[in-house]
């Protein structure tokens, strides 16, 4: 009898075990890869199209492959860490077209897919940034930390989806809302961020992307 007693408890164990990784194995990853948005204006009604980022890696100016001058809206997801490249307006030093930022990127995930991404931008850099890369040139502070605090959900394509993002500005009081002047959310709201990996890695100006 205790010889039965034993093998139940260890088939059930056993089970047990079974549907706790069944239910592991079910749950939505955040892949590696590089995640860029469609900059279209059009990808302001339509959420953004992959034949329209495709045409931005095929037909663009080879001289910015790789770098925020090509993708002003990026995260690089590389064994659980998350970074950001972003595009900002040239406000805080108009001797440049456009200024860019790069931050470590603070994020969640559970089971079903949904995600929260937040990061802070307080240093901003007038060269085009390598993406895949930490910058190497020094940055410039900002007037103000802005932050970002961003909700969305894995796409059974693997892509994202950035359903809501509210940016901040910083006052000596604490953390206001804002209409997004900086554009760190960039146009991140109802919009998808396209994984480029596959297309870019081997490829000229995208070597920092293993």
């Amino acid at each position: 009898m205790k010889t039965i007693q034993r093998i139940v408890r260890v088939s059930l164990a056993a089970a047990a075990a079974l549907v706790l990784s069944h239910q592991a194995s079910a749950c939505v990853a955040l892949s590696d890869g590089v995640y860029v948005g469609d900059e279209a204006a059009d990808a302001r009604t339509d959420g953004g199209q992959w034949s329209r980022v495709l045409t931005e890696l095929t037909h663009a100016d080879k001289k910015f492959a790789g770098t925020t001058g090509q993708f002003g809206l990026v995260y690089v997801v590389k064994n659980g860490q998350i970074s950001t490249y972003h595009s900002l307006p040239n406000d805080l030093d108009e001797r440049y077209e456009t200024l860019y930022a790069f931050e470590p990127v603070k994020s969640s995930l559970d089971c079903a897919g949904k995600f929260t991404f937040e990061f802070v931008i307080d240093t901003f850099y007038p060269p085009y940034l390598r993406i895949g890369q930490v910058p190497k040139a020094k940055g410039k502070a900002m007037i103000s930390a802005v932050k970002a605090q961003i909700e969305g959900h894995v796409l059974p394509d693997g892509n994202l989806f950035l359903d809501t993002c509210q940016a901040f500005d910083e006052r000596k009081s604490g953390w206001r809302k804002t209409d997004d002047g900086w554009g760190v959310c960039g146009g991140g709201s109802k919009a998808t961020l396209f994984n480029i990996k596959a297309k870019v890695v081997g490829q000229k100006g995208w070597e920092s992307i293993q």
